[in-house]
Formats: C-alpha cells, structure tokens, sequence
C-alpha cells in the first residue's frame, strides 16, 4: 500500500488484500485535517472582528459632493466628527480644514466648514457650483 505525498493517505492498491482500515485511517485524517481547518478559521473571524470593532470605533468617513452653492450645506453622519478635512478635486491641493468642534461657534455661515450636531456644515465657499469636492470625516 501507498500513501499520498502531501497528507499521507492510504492509496489501495489492486494487489492489497481488502481491508477497511485503511480507508477509515483516511477518514480519520481527513476529519482531522478539517476540524484543525475549522479552528483557525474560527480564530481568524474572531481576530478579524476584533479589528472591526477596533477600526468601527475610530470611524472614518470618505466622500464627496458637487458644489451648488448651498449656504449651510450639512453633511450628517451617526455622532458628529472630531476632524473635517475638504478638498476641491481638481483645485490647488489646498485642503479646508476643522479641527475642533469647538470651532462651530465661531463660524462664519457663509465662508466656512464647521460642526454641527451629528455632521458638519460648509458655507458657500467650499461650494462653487459645479465644482466636485472631496472630504474626508474623522470620528474619536
């Protein structure tokens, strides 16, 4: 009788008298290999969702919108962000930036970006009509 080179399975041979030990010796690998298998898959989901949890607590929103002049567009999201960053997509690479909500009381309504419960605002200037903005919203 042989073996498989990789997982040492019993190959019945024409000769070999009949005998189901072998074949059960095969199952018995295979069960085995399969529950090992299970395993660290089982482990791996765990630690990938932990990763989630991590990454989900430390939220990170990425989007975009077209200008439309708008004064007082909002962006709402789940709890409001800690940072704010906006970008004109095909502007200077100048980026328009929130860094404290602290700053909403400060604002000016018609040139500005800035919190508000659950989202932040922008006035009209990062709002040129039919120009695309790009922003990005982090969360603590």
């Amino acid at each position: 009788m042989q073996q498989t080179q990789t997982y040492k399975l019993n190959l019945v041979e024409g000769e070999d008298p009949f005998s189901p030990l072998p074949l059960n010796e095969n199952a018995e690998k295979l069960e085995a290999a399969i529950s090992a298998a299970r395993a660290d898959a089982a482990a791996g989901d765990a630690a990938l969702d932990q990763r989630v949890t991590v990454l989900e607590a430390k939220l990170m929103v990425v989007g975009s919108y077209t200008g439309d002049l708008t004064r007082n567009r909002q962006f709402l999201f789940d709890r409001t962000p800690s940072l704010v960053l906006v970008m004109q997509e095909s502007g200077n690479n100048d980026w328009m930036i929130a860094g404290t909500r602290q700053f909403k009381e400060n604002m000016n309504r018609d040139v500005a970006l800035g919190f508000i419960e659950n989202g932040f605002q922008i006035g009209l200037e990062p709002n040129e009509k039919g120009k695309n903005y790009v922003y990005v919203a982090m969360f603590n």
